[in-house]
């Protein structure tokens, strides 16, 4: 509990109750606040390191938020990308620090940092204008036309493009046509999940292992690794912003779950009202229903992840692309605390998740004609029979 009394004091001083109070921190960014931009929410938010990501959160992380990203345990590797993109956008922005707690050593940790790399290259884009205007060029027939999107469908799912939304709306094909989901520009780097960061990079990171082997069972490493994220918080410079990765060991109990819930809510404690935004990588799948239940009231936002087994019959005509889809990602909640309004997201509940060699994406599901209208006519509630996805 004494991790968890020192969350509730550096939160109090936040607030202004003690008598050395630190520099408030402004809700909306301001030219000193690094690599931060307004939400419609009246939050400052950061990139998550994913323009996908971004775009299904309503712009991206919340200065002084927590998240958790998880599901099972056989989705530890997908919400894993999900944490390497996190930190490297940390380390590929000016005025970003990260703070990484994982279990292992440095090495393996940072083996998991996709490398940074240009947003485009001349080449890539001269190949892009010969492959429309060939397209272009075509005699017409229907029959090319059919060939022709087909081709069009598979470039989409090229290395150079899946995982990358510049533009500022993105669409969603469906048999009955074709829907526009607005979408913010992008304000993220581009990554290559095939090479490790640059060791540079890396170095600057501030990294402390998770071990409960040593443990007791009185939540030491639970405390140790608060410790070491307080200190961390609170030498944040006016203007920096500080990336908080957490990565522990999974609970083997009950009484573990109830540690990572009482770290979960000191955490959420310790970043409010500063320029400090905490992941929390742990799959809630294997954990009692009471403490999972809690861990996710206490986190301003949860990413639940599931993978795919295998394509069963439903579940495949849904994705966009069965050859590359990974699993499926919701958002169980988004409610940073102290937004003026909900984020502005995307409609879509549940999206696929795509990997491709060096880029993820993550896309809406393809629905049928029949099951539009049904959605339609259950006032766009109801979930599509036998895939599994009302539970999810």
């Amino acid at each position: 509990m004494g991790f968890a009394r020192r969350g509730r004091r550096f939160r109090d001083a936040a607030r202004g109750d003690a008598s050395t109070p630190p520099t408030p921190t402004p809700t909306r960014p301001s030219d000193a606040t690094a690599g931060a931009r307004a939400s419609a929410g009246a939050r400052a938010i950061v990139s998550s390191g994913h323009g996908d990501v971004d775009a299904m959160l309503g712009g991206g992380f919340a200065l002084g938020g927590v998240a958790h990203v998880g599901g099972d345990g056989a989705s530890a590797s997908a919400a894993t990308t999900f944490g390497g993109y996190f930190v490297a956008e940390g380390g590929a922005t000016t005025g970003h620090r990260v703070c990484w707690v994982r279990r292992g050593g440095r090495a393996a940790a940072t083996a998991t940092v996709p490398r940074a790399v240009e947003t485009a290259t001349a080449a890539t884009a001269m190949e892009a204008t010969a492959a429309t205007a060939a397209a272009t060029a075509s005699d017409g027939l229907r029959i090319a036309w059919q060939y022709r999107r087909y081709l069009k469908a598979g470039r989409t799912l090229d290395d150079a493009r899946v995982g990358r939304g510049s533009t500022a709306t993105t669409a969603r094909a469906s048999s009955s046509g074709t829907r526009k989901n607005l979408r913010a520009p992008d304000f993220c780097h581009a990554y290559d999940l095939t090479k490790p960061a640059l060791e540079e990079t890396t170095a600057r990171f501030e990294f402390a292992p998770f071990r409960s082997s040593d443990d007791d069972g009185g939540g030491r490493a639970w405390a140790r690794s608060f410790e070491f994220i307080e200190s961390f918080v609170r030498s944040l410079e006016d203007g920096e912003v500080g990336r908080v990765l957490v990565e522990p060991e999974t609970p083997s109990d009950e009484s573990e779950w109830i540690e990572c819930a009482k770290f979960a809510r000191a955490l959420k404690g310790l970043t409010r009202d500063t320029n400090a935004v905490a992941v929390l990588i742990v799959p809630l799948g294997s954990a009692p229903p009471k403490w999972a239940a809690l861990i996710r009231h206490v986190v301003d936002c949860a990413i639940d992840v599931q993978p795919l087994d295998g394509p069963t019959s439903e579940i495949e005509a849904l994705l966009p692309d069965p050859h590359t889809c990974v699993g499926l990602v919701a958002v169980r909640k988004l409610q940073f605390d102290g937004a003026l309004t909900p984020a502005l997201t995307r409609m879509d509940r549940v999206y696929a998740l795509q990997l491709r060699r060096k880029r993820m994406a993550i896309r809406p599901l393809q629905f049928r004609p029949e099951e539009d209208k049904k959605k339609k006519n259950d006032g766009g509630c109801a979930a599509v029979e036998g895939t599994g996805l009302d539970d999810f």
